[in-house]
This record gives C-alpha cells, sequence and structure tokens, in this order.
C-alpha cells in the first residue's frame, strides 16, 4: 500500500521506483499498487538494484518522487 501523496505521482509516472532498506526479492513480476484502501494501478517490475545508501544518488531520488536526497 503507498500513502495517498504518492498516488498521483505514481499515475502521472513521476514516482517510477521505491526504495527500500534491506534487500527484498520480489515474488513476482506484476504487482497491484494500492492507495487509500483501493487498487490504484497494475505494475510491472523490470529490474532489482541493491545499492548500499552511501550508493543512492539524485537520480534515484526523483525516480522515487523527491527532487533529490536531501
Amino acid at each position: 500500500m503507498v500513502k495517498g501523496e504518492y498516488v498521483d505521482l505514481i499515475l502521472k509516472g513521476v514516482k517510477r521506483t521505491t526504495i527500500r532498506l534491506g534487500i527484498i526479492k520480489p515474488k513476482y513480476n506484476k504487482i497491484m499498487i494500492h492507495g487509500g484502501g483501493k487498487p490504484i494501478a497494475l505494475a510491472k517490475i523490470t529490474n532489482v538494484e541493491y545499492k548500499r545508501i552511501n550508493e543512492l544518488t539524485d537520480e534515484d531520488a526523483r525516480k522515487d518522487g523527491f527532487p533529490s536526497l536531501k
């Protein structure tokens, strides 16, 4: 489930990634994204990258819906 503030960013294609702490291996390559208690989009996982926190870039932040890492 995503926070309501991210729903529009996802639907507009601004938020295209999600950064998670730890090693997360997706079980499926397609997932239903839920927001506000209802399904909002079907997403396809095309790539999973593992990075240390100090390896994250401003581009990573922008793809996740933020203007920069700061």
